[in-house]
């Protein structure tokens, strides 16, 4: 692939990336809706289900294709770190803080996925886009830390940090699944080990009440637009999206645009849900969007500086 090629594949995996991330930013807002009315695993089990179920659509009407006879193994894996941890840590943190704590915590994402991306893919990365990186970070813990969001306890910032943790994850599993399975049949396979995991979870859990509250949800419009926005635009839109974009991004490049979820989270959850926005948590946002731009531009000259050496 010449530059100019490869310029364009990094280009489309990056406006992936920041449309995937954009949509994720509202996903906040929509699944504490939905909370207010279900549990965590309902709400889960709803979602997965609704997402995989549109997927094989797709699948039957032979809009895309589905390869099911490769090893699913490291598919597997890579579901177990997306959409299981990461969902539940992250649906239960949004559940004991708000949706503006909970995407300034999500949004420590790139610094981890830069270090993870280092340590197990041997990608590198300068001083100046680490520190680009920190500046996101920076603005993330100020907003977190403001006392303006309300809503914050230690086990709900401790569980966001395990959202983090699989978040990161899960960007380091999809890369190195990108040369043998597609953008599609990677979140396939993970929608369905989701559904799978959390329709368990939501029977061991709620028993008979299950259907009660499902019913609730479903019949409720409100509840029900919110569920399709969460299961089929913010689950199979936006997830195939992002693991297109790990096929031409590194790790780091990949999830720094996560902090735009921050500020989509902040900007939606001020408008609709009424949640307090003040003077530091604007701050943090433009410390955020500095720190994704500067280091994406920082970003794309190390990786051209790597092909040219290569060649």
């Amino acid at each position: 692939m010449g530059a100019g090629e490869n310029m364009k594949s990094r280009k489309k995996a990056a406006v992936a990336a920041i449309a995937g991330n954009v949509i994720f930013g509202l996903s906040f807002m929509f699944s504490r809706v939905v909370l207010l009315t279900v549990d965590t695993f309902v709400m889960l089990a709803l979602r997965f289900s609704i997402a995989f179920l549109t997927m094989n659509v797709l699948v039957v009407a032979r809009v895309v294709k589905v390869d099911l006879k490769k090893d699913l193994r490291p598919l597997l894996a890579l579901g177990l770190f997306q959409p299981v941890l990461y969902f539940t840590f992250e649906s239960l943190g949004i559940k004991l803080t708000n949706s503006v704590i909970s995407g300034s915590m999500i949004a420590t994402v790139p610094v981890a996925g830069m270090l993870l991306g280092a340590v197990f893919l041997k990608e590198r990365f300068t001083v100046r886009q680490l520190l680009f990186g920190l500046m996101s970070l920076a603005g993330a813990v100020l907003i977190a830390t403001s006392g303006e969001g309300g809503g914050a306890s230690l086990a709900g910032i401790l569980v966001l940090i395990c959202a983090v943790i699989t978040g990161s994850g899960f960007s380091l599993l999809s890369r190195r699944c990108a040369d043998r399975y597609t953008a599609f049949e990677r979140t396939y396979v993970m929608f369905g080990l989701g559904m799978a995991v959390f329709v368990t979870a939501a029977l061991v859990t709620e028993g008979g009440n299950l259907a009660v509250q499902a019913g609730k949800a479903l019949g409720d419009i409100r509840i029900l637009g919110a569920l399709l926005y969460l299961g089929i635009i913010s689950s199979v839109a936006a997830f195939c999206m992002l693991n297109y974009s790990v096929n031409d991004l590194t790790v780091a490049q990949a999830t720094s645009y996560t902090n735009l979820a921050t500020v989509v989270s902040m900007v939606a959850g001020a408008i609709f849900l009424a949640e307090p926005v003040g003077p530091a948590h604007l701050a943090g946002c433009a410390l955020i969007l500095v720190g994704v731009y500067c280091s994406n531009r920082e970003g794309i000259r190390v990786s051209l500086h790597q092909k040219q050496s290569v060649k």
